[in-house]
């Protein structure tokens, strides 16, 4: 058969494929239900012996606050969702969270200044 004329075989390890993301091949990504239930293989990334991984450098100031605001943002989030007992987010439940985000670090900020200033 010519190459040209080969029909096309997705590669096993895109994570496009249905299942392939969750660690076991045949998984519904809905319900989480094994439909084969074989592992698929998973490699530990390691260094190469004798090189160590690079130091992580800290963030630039605005970069952190960004960093945390949004970690915040996505905890929220997922707590709104717990205790709705939802499994998907709407716009208004992200732009939600994150005004509780925005909100919660102002504050934050605030009884900091309050508590350093004479």
């Amino acid at each position: 058969m010519d190459l040209r004329n080969r029909p096309r075989r997705p590669h096993p390890q895109h994570r496009w494929r249905r299942g392939t993301d969750t660690g076991v091949s045949g998984v519904s990504g809905v319900s989480g239900v094994p439909v084969t239930g074989v592992p698929v293989a998973r490699v530990p990334r390691t260094p190469a012996s004798g090189s160590r991984p690079p130091s992580p450098r800290p963030l630039p100031p605005s970069v952190a606050r960004v960093a945390d605001r949004t970690r915040l943002s996505a905890e929220l989030l997922a707590a709104l969702l717990d205790v709705q007992e939802r499994t998907r987010a709407s716009l208004d439940d992200i732009e939600l969270a994150d005004a509780l985000a925005d909100r919660l670090l102002a504050r934050h900020r605030d009884r900091l200044r309050l508590a350093t200033s004479p």
